[in-house]
């Protein structure tokens, strides 16, 4: 049998955000040593108690302390950044990590997160150039150059 996990990691809004931080990279070590084969990480810019707001840096920072576990963006959301800003980072993620890199996108999730990148009128959809749909799988194309 696999084993692989998707975390959303929750933590107390009071709680050392640093501390916080290190305690999820080790959730993921300890998979890596336990021979989970995949582990996702989720994003929330705005969510005080998800305090990952970027799963493509988390992930980096993974890259060179784990050996065998693929890695996921589980998930970009794709509304709050430009798709060739994304593309990038993943072509160098995806590098970083020889392979082990899985690519998980979404439309968002939060209102919060909505709000603060101006998507609330405009709808989600806003910054994926032809809709989410053609907008994504253009992406992918991106991604694999």
């Amino acid at each position: 049998m696999k084993l692989g996990f998707f975390t959303m990691p929750i933590h107390p809004v009071d709680k050392d955000w640093r501390l916080s931080l290190k305690e999820d990279r080790e959730a993921f070590l300890l998979a890596d040593e336990l021979g989970f084969t995949e582990g996702y990480v989720g994003e929330h810019t705005t969510d005080r108690a998800e305090n990952i707001t970027s799963c493509i840096a988390f992930i980096a920072w993974l890259a060179a302390a784990t050996s065998k576990i693929k890695l996921g963006t589980g998930t970009v959301n794709m509304p709050n950044a430009h798709p060739a800003a994304i593309a990038a980072s993943i072509a160098m993620l995806d590098h970083m990590l020889e392979g082990r890199l899985i690519f998980g996108i979404s439309p968002g999730g939060l209102l919060s997160d909505a709000e603060v990148f101006g998507n609330l009128e405009g709808g989600q959809e806003c910054h994926v150039p032809g809709g989410y749909q053609s907008g994504a799988s253009d992406l992918g194309q991106r991604a694999a150059l």
